[in-house]
């Protein structure tokens, strides 16, 4: 083959290639600045695009007529085309490094050797540059040759490899973006053609690697971004955030390249259409068979009145639920509907058998390291430290917050490291000031962001967990710190509904409906804020309907979420006419086993979930039904609170079975309820 050939077909593949890899990065580039997302990564990336640019310019000038360049040109453009190859491809590594940077939790261990491995990597960049001008400019017979090109030799073919194939962090890489195996064998053939002088057999392979690692350094972003387009037909323009929770790191450091921001429902019983006669509408478990002629119905011209049953969890799980209670909060046992209209109220809570027992005793040692922590915060003249003197004292809200419950989770959290314990509790305590969970994250700031219904909370398992749902396809609001808010706000909701001896919550993701990708901004925010500030909260995640390239998605993100935490997460559970089950195995177990089902059909619900609730979502009901419960609760768990002592480390199941305990001493009448334009009338 000629030379003129093969420089054609040098020129021809690096021309090719170059355009692709421009183009991925322009398409990478645009999409994170319309998403006002531009972070480090996308900056290495650009850096990456403009030396690959650089390197085919210079690689056409010194393939292409080179004879008519005077000799000291032809020197410099082979050192450019050296140079800007090193800069492509490390910068496409860096740029890789620092993509998954910023899916880690700032502050943890593996962020900080994520961020050493790039930091070795710039080094070993300037290595490799200055290793090329000693040997070159050491041995420079080369520059009298007509094509003139440094013999390299072993040593920077061996230093190549040895940072290819045998750093830690480049198999990480290489196992999240498995298409970079591409540039790995294209790097191979790079460093055999320096090994046995290749010449422009070198310097072509050098044009392909490069552009290679730039292509592949843009992957994660062009293929979630194509699916986003994909699905973006039919759903709101921006995504929901997917909420995990587990332990922080016991050392929390402050990290400069965090971008975390830190500032500043209950499903309802649905009568729809009933002139139609929708008697399964009704159902709320299998013995509570509802029809017209049971019902004892009352139709008028302007609606149809019906007596509604209460939903009750089977004996087999130990729950009831309470009728007075649910009457002493509002609840109408008669509900009127026009067609075309629903109704949602919330359900009552659950309490647990009379048999169930209180927290279990602690050990000796267990027990020390408690009273630790109690004698720290219950102390008279206790503050805050590094607050303002006048507002560092508690405030009741905090004294109820530091419950017996609460201080062990936190010692949990940092496996019984009493100091660390503490410190984590007043950072929380901070947080929970600053962040404005007391008074500026209120039932008014955040309801613009519950109009579709995107969470919403509903039922409880058979194990008395509040169900939170999550429907990704019905978000309706920009990107924003409110959408943290609201989060938090629903999840501050849960635990307000949680009954005597329950502390975790049911976490309910539907990806049904053509939902679109998580913004990975906002889910490390708020996987970040439920990490260090909610521990122990999380009883069991549900991701149901998920579709492959998410489900590839969450393994990309599942090393950087709490090891506990995974154990409690379960991808597309089976889902049968029966109810939810955690898996195939426990479906069959079912007939023999009642304790493998993971919620009670009356208790789920029936749109991708298969319960035997309609739920449909009614923002003007079921939002207020839901901020009078949640505030009936707490102001009665506040009135417990004070009558059991109103101190530091008073126990949640005291107070929450106090509650319980007046409920059902608390006799009202049942209320007949209208519907009239969306509102509840009585």
């Amino acid at each position: 083959m000629s030379l003129g050939g093969l420089s054609l077909k040098s020129t021809f593949v690096g021309i090719v290639l170059t355009i692709v890899a421009v183009i991925a990065t322009s398409f990478r580039l645009c999409v994170r600045a319309r998403q006002k997302r531009l972070w480090i990564d996308d900056a290495w990336a650009a850096i990456g695009m403009i030396s690959n640019f650089m390197l085919l310019i210079a690689d056409c000038l010194y393939l292409q007529d080179y004879e008519r360049y005077p000799q000291g040109t032809r020197i410099a453009l082979y050192y450019m085309i050296a140079q800007f190859f090193y800069a492509v491809v490390w910068s496409s590594r860096i740029s890789i490094l620092f993509t998954i940077v910023r899916l880690t939790i700032p502050g943890t261990f593996f962020r900080r050797v994520l961020i050493s491995a790039a930091v070795t990597f710039g080094i070993v960049w300037a290595l490799l540059f200055s290793q090329l001008w000693w040997l070159c400019e050491t041995e420079s017979s080369w520059k009298a040759q007509p094509h003139p090109q440094c013999d390299l030799g072993r040593g920077v073919a061996i230093t190549q490899i040895i940072i290819r194939l045998s750093t830690g962090q480049k198999v990480r890489v290489l196992s999240v973006f498995s298409a970079s195996a591409i540039t790995t064998v294209v790097s191979l053939v790079h460093a055999y053609y320096i090994f046995s002088g290749g010449g422009l057999k070198e310097v072509m392979a050098a044009i392909v690697e490069a552009s290679m690692s730039l292509i592949v350094a843009n992957l994660s972003v062009v293929v979630a971004s194509i699916f986003r387009l994909k699905v973006e037909e039919d759903s709101p323009s921006t995504p929901t955030p997917i909420i995990t929770f587990g332990s922080q790191p016991k050392k929390r450091i402050r990290d400069p390249l965090a971008t975390t921001f830190t500032g500043p429902e209950s499903t309802p019983i649905v009568l729809e259409d009933l002139s139609e006669s929708r008697p399964h509408s009704l159902k709320t478990g299998d013995d509570d068979e509802i029809s017209f002629d049971n019902r004892e119905a009352k139709q008028t011209n302007e609606c149809i009145l019906v007596n509604l049953p209460l939903p009750t969890f089977s004996s087999a799980n130990g729950f009831k639920l309470f009728d007075h209670y649910q009457r002493y909060l509002g609840y109408p046992r008669q509900l009127c509907s026009t067609p075309a209209m629903s109704i949602h109220i919330p359900l009552p809570i659950p309490s647990h058998p009379d048999e169930a027992s209180p927290p279990s005793a602690l050990s000796e040692k267990e027990q020390t390291l408690y009273n630790i922590v109690l004698e720290h915060f219950s102390a008279a003249d206790y503050i805050l430290p590094n607050v303002n003197q006048e507002k560092a004292a508690l405030v009741m809200d905090e004294k109820f917050w530091l419950s017996y419950e609460c201080l062990l989770r936190y010692l949990r959290a940092t496996k019984w490291d009493a100091n660390e314990a503490i410190k984590r509790l007043e950072d929380t305590l901070k947080w929970r000031r600053d962040f404005g969970i007391y008074d500026k994250i209120t039932p008014q700031h955040v309801e613009p962001e519950a109009t579709t219904g995107k969470e919403f909370l509903f039922g409880y398992d058979t194990r008395g967990r509040p169900a939170l749902y999550m429907c990704p396809s019905k978000q309706n609001t920009e990107e924003s710190p409110r959408q943290i808010h609201y989060t938090v706000w629903m999840l501050e909701r849960a635990i307000d509904l949680m009954g005597p001896g329950v502390e975790t919550l049911a976490l309910m993701i539907d990806y049904a409906d053509k939902a679109k990708n998580p913004s990975i901004t906002t889910a490390r925010t708020v996987l970040n804020i439920l990490q260090t500030h909610y521990p122990e909260r999380l009883g069991l995640a549900l991701i149901a309907h998920l579709p492959w390239l998410l489900h590839a998605f969450y393994k990309l993100i599942t090393p950087f979420i709490d090891p506990l935490t995974r154990l409690k997460m379960v991808f597309n559970p089976v889902i049968t006419e029966n109810g939810l089950f955690r898996t195939a195995a426990d479906a069959e177990a079912w007939s023999t086993n009642s304790a493998s089902r993971v919620f009670e059909p009356g208790q789920l619900v029936q749109e991708g979930w298969n319960g035997s609730q309609p739920f449909i979502y009614s923002q003007d009901v079921y939002w207020e039904a839901l901020v009078k419960l949640c505030e009936e609760r707490r102001s009665r768990m506040a009135a417990a609170w004070h009558r059991i002592g109103g101190k530091v480390g008073t126990k949640e199941w005291e107070v929450k079975v106090a509650v319980r305990d007046e409920t059902m001493n608390v006799q009202v009448d049942a209320e007949n309820v209208l519907v009239e334009n969306g509102q509840l009338q009585s």
